[in-house]
């Protein structure tokens, strides 16, 4: 099909990783990774890449798609992207 990443497979780690954690919560309050850190653009990005990565490798095996850059667009001047890190 020419596509890189499976879609419903994608779709699936988002909804069981980020929307499952965080979808209808007061991060401030209910989301374990805020009780030592505010809940800003950038936190909730970092939070994000971390739970796409938790669940990457048993969503797509070796040779498979990697994640390459998250971005979360707070408003339409406020967006964050973070790249692959690179070791």
């Amino acid at each position: 099909t020419g596509r890189v990443v499976d879609v419903e497979q994608l779709d699936r780690l988002v909804s069981e990783r980020i929307l499952g954690g965080f979808h209808y919560k007061n991060l401030n309050t209910q989301v374990a990774a805020f009780s030592d850190a505010s809940p800003t653009a950038e936190n909730i990005a970092i939070e994000i890449r971390r739970r796409l990565l938790d669940g990457w490798q048993g969503a797509f095996p070796a040779g498979g798609p990697r994640l390459e850059m998250i971005r979360l667009c707070e408003t339409k001047k406020n967006v964050i992207e973070l790249s692959e890190e690179k070791s």
